[in-house]
């Protein structure tokens, strides 16, 4: 204990003692003084937005290398960029993981029936954030959520594993997720 009670005093000391050298270095030249601090300042900004670019490349870069390099799928385009998609005019998305218990059967139907699919459909890993995009977008991680957004905005979904018999659903709910504002016809009672 006393030793710890010399360093934590120790410490105070040369904390003092640096804010009294800072203290007369900013009277005795403070253009010096402030630009030295600027610089400082500079510097630290620029290594810090510099980690956090070089950080979100290397989770792209991971994703690219081990994820979208096994889609051989003419209709499944994987990306990383849900804010482009959202300018898009009528978007399909697939989020998924990677561990999602039905992850290979959902690649496995879309390769085997991609010629009744009428249009590409984007993938989404979830990967990285899963909290934050289960959240922002109202999805089971560990479910494979088909999502249509027309202009930015959810117009109709689906899940992977809400199917019957996916093998003989999957394709025709594909197919009629855009259809969200069309209203089905009742049959007429006699």
């Amino acid at each position: 204990m006393a030793g710890l009670s010399k360093w934590f005093t120790s410490w105070k000391q040369d904390i003092a003692q640096t804010q009294q050298t800072l203290s007369f270095q900013a009277r005795e030249n403070p253009k010096k003084f402030y630009t030295i601090l600027i610089l400082i300042i500079v510097l630290f900004t620029t290594l810090f937005s510099t980690t956090l670019l070089s950080r979100k490349h290397i989770r792209n870069q991971q994703i690219e290398t081990l994820i979208f390099q096994n889609i051989s799928n003419k209709i499944v385009t994987p990306t990383t960029d849900l804010a482009a998609l959202k300018k898009e005019p009528a978007v399909t998305v697939m989020f998924a993981s990677p561990a999602a218990k039905n992850y290979s059967e959902v690649f496995q139907l879309l390769s085997r029936k991609e010629k009744e699919l009428n249009r590409t459909i984007f993938f989404y890993p979830i990967v990285y954030n899963k909290d934050k995009i289960s959240q922002e977008y109202q999805i089971d991680s560990k479910k494979i959520t088909f999502i249509f957004f027309e202009k930015g905005k959810e117009k109709n979904r689906f899940t992977f594993e809400s199917l019957e018999t996916p093998s003989n659903e999957l394709m025709p709910e594909l197919n009629r997720l855009p259809m969200w504002n069309k209203k089905t016809l009742e049959p007429k009672a006699n």
